[in-house]
């Protein structure tokens, strides 16, 4: 898989998108996400779309993703 849109994402960090290995685009909305901190091993991903993720307040482990 490529390219994941989720909207209402349940999980507290993207630990879950790890195993996706081939993940180059991945789009997050309206969800309880908090951490992007497993993100940091999605090293094909290219896009990322976060909207109204009110519990996330740090973006900050997105600067180990060279590809964004």
């Amino acid at each position: 898989m490529k390219s994941l849109h989720l909207e209402g994402y349940d999980g507290r960090d993207g630990a879950r998108f790890v195993a996706l290995a081939s993940l180059e685009a991945l789009g997050l909305a309206r969800g309880s996400l908090a951490s992007l901190g497993p993100l940091r091993q999605c090293a094909a991903m290219r896009s990322l779309t976060l909207t109204h993720l009110r519990s996330l307040t740090d973006v900050s482990e997105l600067r180990h993703l060279p590809g964004l």
